[in-house]
């Protein structure tokens, strides 16, 4: 007689209904989250890497790992085995099929999408140094966790600094609400990553998701405020919507 699902795996099962109704609920959606990010959480990520992968090799079988081996010089060895290949486990993987392939999704240049040209960036090179420590140590969980213990600690402290600096100083701005509601979105699945390399119960996750949640109403308040600010002055009796571009980011208010 067989046994049924553990309840480990029960758990880490619940994470996938979590990370899809965090980035689903109200208070995340329309903020800009990036749309690699978007697509790599949540339930169907494996199945758009799967998607992904059979456009890359499109002549090929799906799991012709020999020859996606020497296209890519051994950087997917073991691809058929790479343990926890959804969330951010899959989005490294669409990175590395990306330098390859000829159709891309763009999950190469999330960062880029979402920091554009700023210099010396914390929170964007925390990020981008993580992507990369997954890249190198994919296929070694344990490295991994390492890896991502170390630095979600570091992101989680730019983060706040980031949020004190539109809440606190002052220095509230569309392109600092982008980058933050990524990083939050981003510091998230780290952590939902971290549990499914513990098999732990994602419960670290899960709080942090709820703590951003109350940030962001916060943040929203204050950002709602300062749209009041830089708003047209043509517009302040109108009842129609106005449009406003502020720093290279469309904004859609009521006047």
């Amino acid at each position: 007689m067989g046994h049924g699902p553990s309840l480990q795996e029960k758990q880490l099962a619940q994470l996938e209904v979590f990370s899809e109704g965090l980035f689903a609920s109200k208070n995340w959606h329309g903020i800009g989250i990036d749309s690699s990010l978007l697509s790599y959480s949540g339930l169907n990520s494996t199945d758009v890497l799967d998607s992904y992968r059979e456009q890359v090799f499109n002549d090929e079988e799906p799991l012709d790992v020999p020859s996606i081996v020497e296209k890519l010089g051994g950087a997917l060895a073991g691809f058929t085995t790479v343990p926890n290949a959804v969330g951010l486990g899959a989005l490294i993987i669409s990175m590395i099929l990306e330098s390859i392939g000829e159709k891309t999704m763009g999950t190469a240049e999330m960062l880029q999408r979402v920091f554009a040209d700023e210099k010396a960036n914390e929170v964007r090179d925390l990020m981008d140094e993580y992507l990369k420590r997954l890249q190198i140590n994919l296929g070694k969980p344990q490295l991994q966790l390492a890896e991502t213990r170390q630095i979600e600690l570091d992101l989680s402290v730019q983060l706040t600094r980031l949020k004190n600096s539109m809440l606190v100083d002052g220095h509230m701005n569309s392109m600092l609400l982008k980058q933050w509601v990524n990083g939050a979105a981003f510091h998230t699945q780290m952590l939902i990553h971290q549990a499914r390399l513990e098999e732990a119960d994602g419960s670290r996750a899960v709080r942090a998701a709820g703590v951003y949640q109350q940030q962001l109403n916060v943040i929203m308040d204050r950002y709602k405020k300062y749209l009041n600010d830089v708003v047209p002055s043509s517009c302040q009796d109108s009842a129609a919507p106005c449009w406003r571009s502020e720093e290279s980011h469309v904004e859609l208010f009521k006047c």
